[in-house]
């Protein structure tokens, strides 16, 4: 099927509507009052931004850090993302996926509960069903 775009030879339109997606939602209110705030502390000092808006002057700094980092630019304030950096990755030790391995070549329809039970009761290790669900999963996902 031929798509039929209106816009076509129009000069610069993909250009105004990229940015125009990307401005819209660019500068949070956030943002904005940050920059309100920033500009009190410059005209009154610091007590005074402390004691109207109760923000202390290291983050004052901070906010002015970021605001020269981005050449001055208000989206410099917006607030990041607050997930860690660097997030816990499930790590389930060799022995029990081997186990989870060799029990399922044995018997492919073994389901969570059972696989507990076998593990608890071998001595491999003590997990709950919902855990070796997870585990199943991620061995799954690696294609083991």
């Amino acid at each position: 099927m031929r798509q039929f775009n209106k816009y076509r030879g129009t000069k610069g339109f993909g250009v105004a509507a990229e940015r125009g997606i990307r401005f819209r939602y660019m500068i949070q209110e956030i943002a904005q009052r940050r920059a309100v705030i920033l500009t009190f502390w410059h005209r009154y000092g610091v007590a005074a931004t402390h004691e109207a808006f109760r923000v202390s002057r290291p983050t004052l700094f901070r906010w002015q850090a970021k605001l020269q980092r981005t050449k001055g630019k208000l989206e410099g304030l917006n607030q990041g993302s607050p997930a860690p950096k660097t997030r816990r990755r499930r790590i389930s030790p060799l022995a029990v996926q081997d186990f989870i391995i060799h029990e399922r070549q044995d018997d492919p329809t073994l389901s969570k509960d059972k696989l507990a039970i076998l593990l608890k009761q071998d001595g491999v290790a003590s997990y709950s069903a919902s855990t070796v669900g997870r585990m199943l999963g991620d061995l799954k996902q690696q294609g083991k």
